[in-house]
Formats: structure tokens, sequence, C-alpha cells
């Protein structure tokens, strides 16, 4: 159950096309299929209009994307097409920090809605390239070196359309 305390998470992504109104997930965990709630969810993603993005919620049992309780950083810019681009998030403590080509885009503190740290619970797997709900929001482009906490979970050249790989 990793996501308990500190970490790092860092991909290198590279998609034709950021910003064409489809959210394109790099690595989820969520609730239970089926379920659409937000408690114990992980989302790091490019947004659907290609900027990265990342959310983390505990206890919230609503369906609206507006209404969470946790943490979200979205990069201030779409990220370049056809480029490969570095996006790394890292926790320490209660800051979560995000970064692209290793330049800080965003940094937060404090949590929406009263969610706490530590939150993950859930015993879902995490996906790679895909979100757990029936959805979707596939990654649809390149991606290598995803790591969590320096373990590689893809570390060659591995393109995704289809669906998630874990």
């Amino acid at each position: 159950n990793r996501l308990t305390g500190d970490f790092e998470i860092e991909v290198d992504v590279n998609v034709a096309s950021p910003s064409d109104g489809i959210h394109k997930v790099i690595l989820s965990r969520m609730s239970p299929p089926g379920t659409h709630n937000r408690n114990n969810q992980i989302w790091f993603s490019i947004s659907s209009v290609g900027q990265a993005d990342w959310y983390m919620s505990n206890n919230h049992p609503s369906t609206s994307s507006t209404d969470y309780m946790g943490m979200r950083i979205t990069a201030p810019s779409a990220i370049a097409a056809n480029t490969w681009t570095n996006i790394r998030l890292t926790a320490s403590g209660t800051t979560f920090t995000m970064y692209v080509d290793g330049v800080q885009v965003g940094q937060k503190t404090t949590w929406t809605g009263g969610a706490s740290y530590p939150r993950i619970s859930t015993t879902e797997p995490f996906r790679v390239g895909g979100y757990s709900n029936p959805t979707n929001y596939y990654f649809k482009g390149l991606m290598k070196n995803l790591k969590l906490d320096g373990e590689y979970l893809i570390q060659s050249h591995t393109a995704l359309n289809a669906g998630p790989v874990m």
C-alpha cells in the first residue's frame, strides 16, 4: 500500500495532441470499478487542455468533479506536442510539489475540504495508462521512465492508446 508516506513519481511523456479535450491518465489508483466516488483516489494525468495534473483525495462521497476533499496541482500551461516532457511529483510531509522539465510549476501544502494526510487506504491496484472506472481516459501517446519512489514501472518507450497496462 504505497503512497502513505513521502513519495516521488516521475515520468517522461510524448503526446501528439496534448490539448485534444480528453484526459490522458498516466497513473491512477481509484475506488473499486463502478463506484465512481472520490474516496482514496490518485490521478496523475495530462488534463484535457494539455496540463500536467495531480489529484489525490480521501473520504469524499460526492460524484461532483468540483466538490472534492484533497489535493490538486495543475501546471499553469500545456505541455508541448510531439516532445518528450519530464513530469515529476514529490510529496514530503504535507508538501506536494510538481515539476515539468525540472522547473517547479506548482506546490500545495493545504487540503481542500478538510482531507488529511495520510489518506490512501484503498486496496485497488495502480493503473498505468488508464482510469479504473469505466471511462475513456486512457493515455494516448508515448511514455517511458515511469518511476514510483525510484522503482521503474515502465522503463522503455511504451506506446499506449487502448487502455491501462497494469
